[in-house]
């Protein structure tokens, strides 16, 4: 499980979640992972890299991410 991520954005869609999130250093995120934002915990289900603008680059070197994401039940 991926702990010490940083929550920027979270919309929903009829797609599922969608949320941008800044992750630890050195830590890239992959479908399955675990990550715990706030109380609850939630699995990575998909990663979008958007890296055909400058600020698509200036979000990746800063380890920012937009993944969709669905809710763990405990």
């Amino acid at each position: 499980m991926i702990e010490g991520v940083e929550l920027i954005s979270m919309e929903s869609f009829t797609i599922g979640i969608m949320a941008t999130i800044k992750f630890p250093p050195g830590i890239k995120p992959h479908s399955g992972d675990l990550i715990k934002l706030e109380t609850r915990v939630y699995k990575i289900t998909g990663v979008v890299f958007s890296v055909n603008t400058p600020t698509g680059f200036e979000r990746l070197q800063d380890n920012i991410f937009d993944c969709r994401i669905e809710q763990v039940l405990a």
